[in-house]
């Protein structure tokens, strides 16, 4: 395929960087186009193109592997995997050619990193695929020898090769500013360098609480008895980074979830005054709060002998960084009704409030 004809696949990046000297995210320098020979990578080449599923594809040997989620840099909006990296003196015509690289310096039959310097390559995985549009503020840079340099790419890497050109033997860090904090990751080792606190690791949990509901209603078969089983689930995960927010405050985290309830009874529905009916809880008299609201349970119609479930509302809170559990708690207020014609049921709530503890554990 003509090198002027291929286009970037969707979802595939290649990253290739190089620097030199400078300051704060430099712009990329472009080096040297067409030069005379002999021909190297220009020292602050730094750009995203194509995809291979090995780095020896690429003539890349004794390479190293990262376990899986054990090199990863979060933010935001991204998470990045380092999945395998390994060092090479130059780059094939035809390994640059498949990658879709230097596109800008034209052909050469070669792509040595030059005298004294060699090309780290790193295999990148963006594991935040769900994000939608990525902010103008998400930012990718690298660092070699203490200068800082924006990447040049057509888009945000997806599955990605990374490619340093580097005095033989250093190190070069991946750097992402996102919502203007800078995290940065080392591609020799996959050890995180600058991070930010409450992404390593994230935490979330959930809790089910459950109730049993003593119903009356005459002349409806229940397929599964008395007591009816009302249940009240949450599910949480903590951010140091909302939208609705901004940064979270020093030693406090963004706690953000959703609430709903469902019942165990195909034969019955019930409308639940959510706020009235569930407590969140934490330590040290934390309270979050549940927001006004009638949850309508809707029978299950796809597995009809199952019981069904409400729409959810969401919560929002700000937290202690270091908090590990909460307590809901789960005493049903509202009404029971027949499922197939909302005739009203008579009922009585269980003595005591129904509580399941919500661990927060890594993500």
């Amino acid at each position: 395929m003509a090198r002027g004809n291929r286009t970037l696949l969707a979802g595939l990046a290649l990253l290739v960087v190089a620097a030199t000297g400078g300051c704060d995210l430099l712009p990329f320098g472009g080096g040297s186009k067409g030069a005379a020979a002999p021909w190297t990578v220009p020292a602050d080449y730094a750009e995203v193109g194509g995809l291979a599923d090995r780095l020896d594809e690429l003539g890349v040997t004794g390479t190293r592997q990262y376990p899986e989620k054990s090199a990863v840099l979060r933010g935001p909006h991204f998470e990045l995997h380092l999945l395998e990296v390994g060092a090479t003196p130059a780059l094939s015509a035809a390994a640059v050619d498949d990658a879709y690289l230097f596109e800008a310096e034209g052909s050469h039959p070669e792509y040595p990193a030059g005298a004294g310097r060699e090309l780290l390559v790193a295999r990148l995985e963006e594991k935040l695929q769900s994000i939608g549009s990525r902010p103008e503020e998400l930012l990718l840079g690298v660092r070699v020898d203490g200068v800082d340099r924006l990447v040049r790419m057509k888009d945000w890497p997806s599955t990605s090769l990374i490619v340093v050109s580097v005095p033989a033997g250093t190190d070069a860090a991946l750097l992402v500013t996102d919502m203007g904090r800078t995290q940065s990751i080392s591609l020799r080792s996959g050890r995180v360098l600058e991070r930010i606190e409450g992404y390593y690791p994230p935490l979330a949990g959930g809790a089910d609480a459950k109730a049993k509901v003593q119903v009356t209603a005459p002349g409806v078969r229940l397929v599964w008895g008395n007591p009816v089983e009302a249940r009240a689930l949450v599910s949480v995960k903590l951010e140091p980074y909302v939208n609705e927010g901004g940064w979270a405050p020093t030693g406090r985290i963004w706690l953000t979830g959703k609430v709903w309830v469902s019942l165990g009874e195909p034969e019955l529905t019930a409308t639940i005054d959510v706020a009235r009916s569930v407590r969140v809880t934490g330590p040290g008299g934390l309270a979050i709060r549940v927001p006004n609201g009638q949850l309508a349970i809707k029978p299950n119609r796809t597995l009809p002998n199952l019981g069904g479930s409400s729409d959810e509302v969401t919560i929002f809170a700000e937290v202690p960084a270091d908090l590990k559990q909460l307590t809901v708690t789960f005493m049903p207020k509202g009404s029971f009704a027949v499922a197939d014609n909302n005739a009203p049921v008579r009922w009585r709530a269980p003595a005591r409030a129904a509580t399941d503890t919500l661990i927060l554990s890594v993500r």
